[in-house]
């Protein structure tokens, strides 16, 4: 008989759950949903805020685009 190898999934799965740092991260799709985790609103700190308000402030107007370039 042929030897078929593992199947890609297998390969996946074995590869996923050898590393010990992938089965302690927190994915919510592989768990319950948790109201108070899910829906906590997450806090932007004040200095973080005041830039991000500065970076939209360059944009200018409607149809303005900011400093950074693509290419």
């Amino acid at each position: 008989e042929q030897h078929r190898p593992a199947s890609l999934l297998d390969s996946h799965v074995l590869t996923y759950t050898s590393d010990p740092a992938n089965l302690s991260r927190d994915d919510a799709s592989k768990r319950g949903f948790d109201r108070d985790k899910d829906l906590a609103s997450r806090r932007v700190d004040p200095k973080a805020r005041k830039e991000m308000l500065e970076r939209a402030k360059e944009l200018g107007g409607r149809f303005g685009h900011g400093g950074r370039a693509f290419l």
